[in-house]
């Protein structure tokens, strides 16, 4: 009688342990399927973002498009990639407007309103919050270093 109080037991035992594995297993996997969605998130709202920079004044749009109030996109955000989804997106139109100063000669006013700005003197004050310097004058600087 005593041995076979004892299979039952080893029995129990490996079906608890099983069980363990299983749920961890399982949590492992469900943390995975997480992670692999806030990466797919993160994409898709750098995608947005470089895609929409002449609508630079429209983040609640892009808050919209990937299903959350603009609070939860902008916690979210900073969550990520440490700094405030405004910020992020300046960064990306300055990125973008001295790309366009040094590899064009487009006049000041074409590159504000591609860039979505809605004329030339705000565009010039937007460069100069940023960098210290005006358009013309960053312009003329890359200009001099150039040989």
């Amino acid at each position: 009688m005593g041995e076979d109080e004892t299979v039952p037991e080893r029995d129990l035992q490996e079906i608890c342990r099983l069980q363990n594995l299983m749920s961890q297993a399982r949590a492992h996997v469900s943390n995975s399927a997480s992670a692999q969605d806030e990466e797919r998130w993160c994409h898709q709202t750098l995608q947005l973002m470089r895609e929409n920079l002449m609508h630079h004044f429209d983040l609640e749009w892009i808050a919209e498009q990937q299903g959350v109030t603009y609070d939860v996109f902008r916690r979210k955000f900073r969550q990520h990639f440490k700094m405030p989804p405004r910020k992020y997106f300046n960064r990306l139109i300055l990125e973008s407007a001295c790309a366009m100063l040094l590899e064009t000669t487009a006049p000041h006013g074409d590159i504000a309103e591609r860039l979505g700005f809605c004329d030339e003197y705000y565009f010039s004050r937007f460069m100069k919050n940023y960098l210290g310097i005006s358009p013309r004058e960053y312009r003329r600087m890359q200009a001099s270093t150039r040989p």
